[in-house]
């Protein structure tokens, strides 16, 4: 256990690439550790290395994660999927993460990303709009909330004055 508490101390430094190091001789003994493969995947993210991350996001995800960790991971994979290019995969991953976490705004606002990417556009400006409306604390948006909320419904909509 050691490793694995140098390894956080190291990613908690900001040094990515010593703790993936690190991370990567604690799985060599123990290959089914999900906190480890997740810390892992988060050090790979880092540093730009989705294709790595995205391994590791899967193997933890497997495996017993806490909620929080379990949150990030599927932001993460659905993020470092996108950022490849693998829009549907990420779309598959970001909507498994708001079934189990449907008020977590960042899936939201990295599906609509995602559903932007996949020519969504309509449905990505809803999304975001949905977002906006909940969790501005900007007064002037919290003042048109429910305009906002309404067009969240259907960006499209026009109405007539007759």
């Amino acid at each position: 256990m050691s490793l694995l508490k140098d390894a956080l101390s190291l990613r908690h430094s900001g040094d990515n690439a010593g703790a993936a190091q690190l991370l990567e001789r604690f799985l060599l003994d123990r290959p089914d550790h999900s906190l480890a493969r997740y810390l892992l995947a988060c050090c790979y993210d880092s540093e730009g290395k989705e294709a790595k991350a995205v391994l590791q996001y899967e193997a933890a995800l497997a495996g017993e994660l806490t909620s929080v960790e379990r949150r990030s991971s599927l932001l993460g994979l659905g993020s470092s999927l996108r950022a490849l290019g693998q829009y549907q995969r990420a779309e598959v991953a970001l909507t498994a993460g708001l079934e189990e976490f449907p008020d977590a705004a960042e899936l939201e606002a990295f599906l609509a990303m995602v559903e932007f990417n996949l020519g969504k556009s309509q449905r990505a400006v809803e999304r975001l709009l949905r977002v906006l409306a909940r969790t501005s604390s900007d007064e002037h948006i919290r003042h048109l909330q429910p305009a906002i909320e309404l067009y969240a419904k259907d960006i499209s909509a026009t109405w007539s004055d007759a």
